[in-house]
């Protein structure tokens, strides 16, 4: 039984500048530890297609199964990027210069998602080993699928974010800002 899982990176999105206090609010939902602060932030989202899934069903002493049997579980990266309109156009273009890191790493964590898709034990025992189960447990079972995927997605895409936002990072970007910007 063939299960595929096919990733997409998604288009490279363009730099949107809004109120600083739209910047604050996103870094703060993603769990920035630089929120309050923060001047740029790229926020990435996953979209879970399930629509190239196969089930099959049976009837069980008159009650109806399913397991899913085949088909390709579509994973798409969808990013924005936010730049605060409080900052010079100068230091907008040096934050947005590394906002668009992050979107490079959440593009290249996308590569190891199919793995890690593979691996998470919930969706094995759907995808990948199915069993049959009872007809009332298919929307639940759909959740499951996009909210592990979502899981190992927010996993990955805050250990990227832990690497590149450290105080080392902002520090080098304050003092171009200063050398390019004139402080």
């Amino acid at each position: 039984m063939p299960f595929n899982v096919n990733v997409e990176k998604g288009e490279l999105p363009s730099s949107q500048v809004v109120a600083a206090n739209t910047i604050i609010q996103h870094a703060r939902s993603q769990g920035s530890q630089f929120a309050e602060r923060a001047v740029g932030v790229t926020v990435p989202t996953l979209r879970v297609d399930q629509t190239g899934l196969e089930y099959e069903q049976r009837s069980n002493q008159g009650a109806i199964e399913f397991r899913f049997v085949t088909g390709t579980l579509r994973l798409t990266l969808r990013q924005a990027v936010y730049i605060s309109n409080a900052i010079s156009s100068c230091a907008q273009r040096i934050w947005e210069a590394h906002e668009q890191e992050h979107v490079r790493d959440n593009q290249e964590l996308m590569g190891s998602l199919e793995r890690e898709v593979r691996a998470h034990r919930a969706l094995q025992d759907i995808l990948i080993n199915p069993r049959w189960r009872p007809r009332r447990e298919f929307d639940a079972v759909q959740r499951t699928i996009r909210e592990s995927a979502g899981e190992i997605f927010q996993r990955l895409t805050r250990e990227a974010v832990q690497r590149r936002d450290t105080q080392a990072e902002y520090y080098a970007i304050q003092r171009r800002i200063n050398a390019q910007c004139g402080g």
